[in-house]
């Protein structure tokens, strides 16, 4: 199927060299995911999934013309994919009965940009001999850089504008939870680097990356971060035959890590909130001191463990035993500690009824700082899931639309819960804004994907799947498919996966017509994905327009911006706010009743027309 040249190398034009340059541009798109998503701005949709779209497109309609490898995933896995195709279809035709159709539009463009990377995934898996082994290396060498930069911010905290305020680690991907999920994804990384690869120094650099991810990870205050990560370790020590080398890696790393991480949060300058920017630079010097020493101490431990442990010293059997035997200690360790906060706090009747009246009726707002490591409180998660049921309850079969929870929860909350954009659980998520169908298109797509990834047993494929499981898994509880962060790579590795889970065949070739209406749906998506961001410009060169006191020119920015994205009702109220400038009210008049037509469960459409009745046509019984 794939020719190679002496040495192992593709030759030109194999599939084996198209293999490469598409892992070369999954590379890319990790790495522009990681340090230029900009948190849960849809703006870097635009080239990170354009590009997976492109490189995408261009491998089926290769394959179509018989020039590449069709992937040949198992029938789960090809089911999974089917469904969230199918997801992303209903996405789409919600925008017809949205309350917010703008955002529906968004989120359609977000998930064809998740699906561009399971599919760039899929035919890396299909062309590229080893490709989840190639890809696992360079996932963790990318999170490696990406951990780094982002404990650097603790030392040097002007390199991120907005670390004074809140001491949780977040940098560069903007939301702490999302940071700790990337750390679990590199623990089970490491951790196969460090038992599988022959390099001493490769091996030490492995346990390098552990110890960053504990540290990291445990800077993040993520409750659910720290949670999944034992799991990620837990399920590694089960799946691997290399549990003790295993083992051995996590203390070599772990008690420096956990070493490193009670110092900091006991300088308040690194753990508590709001404090100057001084208090900030002088704590980060001491972190920086502590952090290199503990990184050097792994460094040169590990690389002696691992040139000395070259030849096995126990057999397979006796090693599973060890292991068995130290995670059986900690568990008393960690049973005796639980009993005594039992006994503590009177029996575990009144213990764990606290703990349920502080998951699901804390009025308070969890801290965000190192003490809500010991809370239980949901931080609001248990009202925005309530809410998102009873939305649901109202919108069994359709939902109120795609990506408007925001709307939804403004119009119909009780209480007084801080405002989100999503309930905080991807499959309320799905019943609230796509009901029944969506929820069983999406939950239905997870499980199938998770049920392909459990018959996998290759090493590599076990970490990736590992990391998989745990974005899945966060998920339930997060909103980590509003960060291209973590879901670009989620994706990109399941299509690696299911693209890698049977051998690929050339398929019979077909005419250039196929091939051509691939690209014609290549682009369509192009352009749904370019206009949103097109319209955006527009509408920012408008405002400065406006701003120079060029209204005509504002004018026609914003019709042109309308007219690229019809279904927001932003140019509406800048192309109206032009025009009244002008003395042209009826045409302002005209564009307020536009847009609350567009949107009239929006309460900023009838309050800006409303405004606009009484301040400037001065009708105050209307605008009343």
């Amino acid at each position: 199927m794939q020719t190679a040249l002496p040495g192992g190398s593709a030759a030109p034009g194999s599939p084996a060299a198209a293999g490469a340059a598409l892992l070369a541009v999954a590379a890319l798109v990790v790495a522009g995911a990681l340090f230029l998503g900009h948190g849960s701005s849809d703006g870097p949709l635009l080239w990170l999934g354009g590009g997976a779209l492109v490189a995408a497109s261009a491998a089926l309609a290769a394959a179509l013309l018989g020039r590449l490898p069709w992937p040949a995933p198992t029938r789960l896995g090809g089911l999974s994919l089917l469904l969230f195709a199918a997801l992303v279809v209903w996405i789409g035709a919600s925008i017809w009965w949205s309350i917010e159709p703008d955002a529906s539009w968004n989120a359609l463009n977000r998930y064809l940009a998740y699906l561009a990377f399971a599919c760039l995934g899929l035919f890396v898996g299909a062309c590229l001999p080893g490709a989840p082994r190639a890809f696992a290396r360079t996932l963790a060498a990318l999170l490696g850089l990406l951990l780094a930069w982002s404990l650097l911010s603790k030392v040097a905290p002007t390199l991120y504008e907005d670390g004074g305020r809140i001491a949780r680690l977040r940098f560069p991907v903007g939301y702490w939870n999302a940071l700790a999920l990337l750390g679990d994804v590199a623990l089970a990384l490491a951790l196969w680097v460090a038992v599988e690869s022959r390099r001493p120094v490769v091996r030490a650099a492995a346990v390098l990356l552990l110890y960053a991810a504990i540290v990291a990870t445990v800077l993040t205050y993520s409750r659910a971060g720290l949670g999944i990560g034992i799991l990620v370790v837990g399920l590694w020590l089960a799946l691997t035959r290399r549990s003790l080398e295993s083992l051995a890696a996590l203390f070599l790393a772990g008690l420096p890590a956990l070493a490193v991480s009670a110092f900091a949060l006991t300088r308040a300058g690194l753990a508590d909130d709001d404090q100057s920017l001084a208090a900030r630079t002088h704590d980060g010097r001491l972190f920086g001191f502590a952090l290199v020493a503990g990184a050097l101490a792994v460094w040169y431990a590990a690389f002696f463990v691992a040139r000395w442990a070259e030849r096995p010293v126990v057999s397979e059997r006796r090693a599973r035993l060890l292991v068995r035997w130290t995670l059986l200690a900690l568990g008393a360790v960690a049973a005796a500690a639980i009993a005594v906060v039992l006994v503590r706090a009177g029996g575990p009747g009144p213990w764990l009824d606290g703990r349920v009246d502080e998951l699901t009726r804390s009025p308070r707002e969890v801290s965000q700082e190192s003490s809500r490591l010991t809370s239980l409180n949901s931080s609001h998660r248990w009202t925005w899931w309530g809410i998102a049921w009873h939305q649901f309850e109202q919108h069994r079969l359709e939902g109120t639309g795609a990506q408007t929870f925001d709307l939804s929860h403004r119009l119909f909350r009780r209480t007084a819960t801080p405002f989100a954009t999503e309930p905080h659980s991807f499959p309320l998520q799905l019943l609230t804004e796509l009901g029944v169908v969506g929820f069983v298109l999406g939950t239905g797509a997870l499980a199938a994907a998770l049920g392909a990834l459990a018959r996998l047993r290759e090493p590599a494929s076990v970490a990736l799947s590992i990391g998989v499981a745990a974005y899945v898994l966060h998920a339930l509880i997060d909103i980590d498919l509003d960060y291209v962060a973590v879901s670009a790579p989620a994706f990109l590795a399941l299509g690696v996966l299911l693209g890698a889970e049977r051998p690929a065949r050339l398929g019979a070739e077909r005419s250039w017509l196929w091939a051509a209406g691939a690209l014609g749906l290549a682009l369509a998506a192009l352009s749904s994905l370019a206009s949103p961001w097109l319209a955006s410009r527009r509408l920012d060169q408008a405002t400065a327009a406006i701003g120079e006191a060029r209204l005509a020119r504002a004018a026609e920015l914003a019709s042109d911006a309308h007219t690229l994205n019809p279904l927001a009702v932003d140019p509406l109220f800048v192309q109206a706010g032009a025009e009244s400038a002008r003395g042209n009210d009826r045409e302002a008049e005209r564009l307020l009743r536009k847009a609350l037509a567009t949107q009239p469960l929006n309460a900023r459409t009838w309050y800006e027309l409303g405004t606009f009745e009484l301040e400037t046509l001065r009708r105050p019984a209307p605008a009343y």
